[in-house]
């Protein structure tokens, strides 16, 4: 029974890498918001292009928790890789353990 839990923890994680990344994906959305709202100054999560971003990554599976560890309340949090979580378990899961710790 361990030995086939052991397996599918390895199966996870090997296919785990083959998603692709999110710091990809966040980058496809912002060049979209970029091309459709060229004027917006970006920031702020109530301007459209933040909007934009934040339906566009939940399109790929994630969701915005600002709260997360690595996410810089300075920065502009619909842009940052660090501020998405997959909305699957799984994924959830491997997201969480390859997070930096919180100080």
């Amino acid at each position: 029974m361990i030995a086939r839990l052991v397996g599918l923890l390895a199966v996870a994680l090997l296919l785990g890498g083959c998603t692709p990344g999110k710091a990809r994906q966040v980058a496809a959305c912002e060049l979209e918001a970029m091309r459709l709202y060229p004027q917006q100054p970006r920031g702020y999560l109530g301007t459209q292009d933040s909007r934009f971003m934040i339906v566009c990554m939940a399109a790929k599976g994630y969701r915005i928790t600002i709260l997360a560890a690595g996410c810089d309340s300075e920065q502009a949090f619909g842009y940052q890789p660090a501020c998405y979580t997959p909305t699957g378990w799984l994924a959830a899961t491997l997201d969480k353990w390859s997070r930096p710790k919180s100080k």
